[in-house]
């Protein structure tokens, strides 16, 4: 073949590739525009989708960033609000699952005994679980062990949908997706941030699933807080160091700390001595009698409304370190011991008196407790100051039973013993 064939089968084997090229491109750029066109179709089904599951309780705007665009979801759900008249404990019980651990569930239900099994009163005050766990301020819940949010809603009016009407809303949710797993190499607080970022989304949800069924239900009270962030909370104290509801802890003498549920159903208040206190350049501070019993070294005071004073009620009867007679259920689930425990005559540290209450207030029946310790205080020295305690408790204007839940129609119920 001479130069002047090669040369001119040159441009030939140029345009050819030219239009080959193009061609590639043509379909490459036509299967990325269909591939487009497929994710938005799915993507709109999937929101669309997402709107009208679970009776229309899941709330968008929350969950919508979960919803993956290039696979559709598998909907499972079942409730008396999905379904009226069916037979089931469930007010709701719905999930979304789009595969890859993309996944989406709620649950609620009324309460009409106690909390489930893996929740326990007490744990709410002293931390959730012997490692700390996260909650949400602002609201009463915590994480169950799977991850899960959980939390409950006060329904003054009554909740419909079992076989009697409950005022005591629970609620569960869980939302998970790759999108908010730490990166691979992550540090450890970045993993810690993750996780609580995921759970935060996950009481989010269930604060606001919680009021979409209360309003729905028309069950009275006020709506749950939905939280702003999550918090870790140490097994042994409360969540925030001081606390208005507190304020009636005389502060010079005593340090305090209470919750930050801010809510309606349940307050905490503890108070220890504060070894730093010098009454003698304190003239002129008023003092109670607790505040100048030095044997008492600290005491907590504590009010549960509705299926959080059952529940409370029911661990602290059934608590193995109680000494002394008490009755056998509410509402005198605290009785007097006919003889106090033989600790000696010095009492000793390890001593532990709980005088029980109970009042009418805006949750309901709702229970008081107060834990009185003392350093070689004796059991008549506990039993005063127990009774003390109580009385500023329900009696103080800042304190929650008066400022927060109205409480009224309070009796005290009796007092038992607890060593350590």
């Amino acid at each position: 073949m001479s130069t002047g064939e090669t040369a001119a089968r040159e441009p030939k084997r140029l345009r050819n590739a030219i239009l080959l090229g193009l061609v590639i491109a043509a379909l490459v750029g036509g299967c990325v525009a269909y591939e487009r066109r497929s994710n938005e179709q799915q993507l709109a089904a999937n929101l669309a989708q997402l709107k009208g599951a679970c009776g229309g309780m899941l709330p968008y705007s929350e969950v919508e960033d979960t919803v993956p665009e290039d696979k559709g979801g598998s909907v499972s759900q079942h409730g008396t609000m999905i379904e009226a008249g069916q037979e089931d404990r469930a007010l709701l019980d719905c999930g979304i699952d789009w595969d890859e651990g993309r996944v989406l569930s709620v649950h609620a239900e009324a309460l009409l005994g106690t909390l489930p099994e893996d929740i326990a009163a007490g744990d709410l005050v002293d931390g959730y679980r012997d490692d700390g766990a996260t909650g949400a301020p602002g609201l009463i819940g915590g994480e169950h062990d799977d991850g899960v949010a959980w939390l409950l809603a006060s329904c003054p009016k009554g909740l419909k949908g079992r076989v009697r009407t409950s005022q005591d809303l629970y609620v569960t949710a869980s939302v998970t997706s790759p999108d908010d797993e730490p990166p691979t190499g992550a540090t450890a607080d970045e993993k810690t941030a993750a996780e609580r970022a995921q759970l935060l989304k996950s009481f989010r949800v269930a604060a606001r699933v919680a009021n979409r069924i209360r309003a729905k239900q028309g069950c009275g009270g006020t709506d749950v807080a939905v939280p702003q962030r999550a918090v870790d909370r140490e097994p042994g104290y409360l969540a925030d160091a001081s606390t208005k509801q507190c304020s009636w802890i005389t502060p010079t003498v005593w340090e305090t700390s209470g919750d930050v549920w801010g809510s309606s159903a349940m307050s905490a208040c503890a108070g220890w001595r504060n070894d730093d206190y010098d009454a003698d350049s304190d003239p002129k501070a008023v003092l109670d009698p607790i505040d100048t019993a030095d044997e008492i070294t600290g005491f907590d005071a504590t009010s549960w409304s509705g299926v959080l004073g059952r529940t409370a009620v029911a661990e602290f009867l059934h608590s193995a370190d109680r000494v002394g007679p008490v009755a056998s259920a509410p509402p005198s689930p605290v009785a007097t011991p006919s003889v106090s425990p033989d600790y000696g005559d010095d009492g000793g540290d390890d001593l532990e008196l709980t005088l029980w209450a109970v009042s009418r207030c805006d949750g309901g029946t709702t229970y008081h407790s107060v834990d009185i310790r003392g350093d070689s205080a004796t059991p008549a020295q506990l039993a005063r100051a127990a009774d003390e305690v109580m009385t500023r408790y329900l009696s103080a204007k800042q304190a929650w039973p008066t400022d927060t839940a109205h409480c009224h129609d309070s009796r005290v119920l009796g007092k038992a013993w607890s060593q350590e």
